[in-house]
């Protein structure tokens, strides 16, 4: 898998809401699946981005929305996250660290003056 954000990765834009954790999980799969990641992997990915979503949900208000791309690269597959709301995300980021994954990376950073980019990402070929 060789694309990246600026080379057409798919894109999913939505309100942050326990209704749509399917989606984002299906989201993920099925964007990793298309660039012939094996179906553990994406599975995986997936996986840690329910998660991820459904700690997100804890702390959303009902206004707050998400951008979610799927990239990958050097043995790499990542599920990137794009949220406003630096105060309302803070302490569920630093919780989410700990209680991520067996294999699965966890990185945030500030994004803008009110926002966070987190990243979910798996070693190819690594299952738990």
């Amino acid at each position: 898998m060789n694309r990246t954000k600026s080379s057409a990765a798919p894109e999913l834009r939505l309100r942050i809401e326990n209704s749509h954790a399917e989606l984002v999980r299906s989201f993920v799969r099925e964007s990793a699946l298309a660039d012939d990641l094996s179906v553990t992997n994406a599975a995986l990915l997936a996986n840690d981005s329910f998660q991820l979503w459904r700690a997100l949900c804890a702390e959303a208000s009902g206004r707050h929305q998400a951008r979610i791309y799927v990239t990958g690269s050097a043995g790499v597959i990542q599920a990137s996250f794009f949220v406003q709301g630096h105060d309302a995300f803070s302490k569920i980021l630093a919780s989410f660290a700990e209680t991520a994954a067996s294999g699965c990376q966890f990185s945030r950073r500030e994004q803008g003056v009110d926002g966070w980019e987190i990243a979910l990402s798996r070693q190819l070929g690594e299952a738990p």
